[in-house]
């Protein structure tokens, strides 16, 4: 997703920026039934619109997901994109979705993203449940790695000061897989000329 506003979003980028938006509107907050339920319609209408036609869109939010993991061409971006919703507390415990949305995301996560899978070794635990709170955690995990980029100071010397972290964050492999559907790399090649 650009953040160039000269740049043209297609369907899927505009449907992701509309989910960071709900995302970012309850950042620190307790998500309401209703607003988890708005959060599972843009996901599931993310990750269909990503699909680009390939997932029904008539089938539950699980099942979504289910399909997604069987396509090599949508998982690895449903699966990221379910690891940057899961922060969200209750998205997955209010689902009026079949009671396998969680087997169902652990999954897709675990065997689309083999590179996070041995990091916070989420294949190591053996009950669902406890996949789920790794998986939970991965979110909070990669802003950590980037809170320097938050935190730049506003004075040219002192930025120099802190050149090396910079880089050091900006070129985590995670990160980078992480936020690869945002045009990190555009968004990073950016920084670098101004560094």
């Amino acid at each position: 997703m650009s953040y160039n506003n000269e740049s043209v979003l297609n369907d899927w980028q505009e449907k992701l920026l509309e989910l960071e938006v709900c995302l970012n509107d309850f950042e620190g907050g307790l998500f309401s039934e209703r607003a988890c339920n708005e959060l599972r319609s843009l996901a599931k209408d993310t990750i269909i619109l990503y699909s680009n036609g390939v997932i029904d869109s008539n089938i539950s939010f699980s099942n979504v997901l289910k399909s997604a993991s069987k396509n090599p061409k949508v998982k690895r971006f449903a699966a990221l994109l379910m690891l940057r919703t899961l922060n969200v507390e209750g998205l997955l415990k209010n689902s009026d979705d079949d009671k396998s949305i969680e087997q169902n995301v652990s999954q897709l996560v675990e065997t689309a993203l083999p590179d996070f899978d041995k990091k916070f070794k989420f294949s190591d635990k053996k009950q669902t449940f406890d996949k789920i709170i790794l998986m939970e955690s991965v979110h909070s995990h990669i802003m950590d790695k980037i809170i320097i980029l938050k935190n730049i100071p506003h004075i040219l010397k002192d930025i120099v000061k802190q050149k090396e972290s910079v880089f050091k964050a900006i070129n985590n492999k995670q990160v980078k897989s992480y936020l690869r559907y945002y045009d990190y790399d555009k968004m990073i090649s950016d920084v670098k000329v101004f560094l």
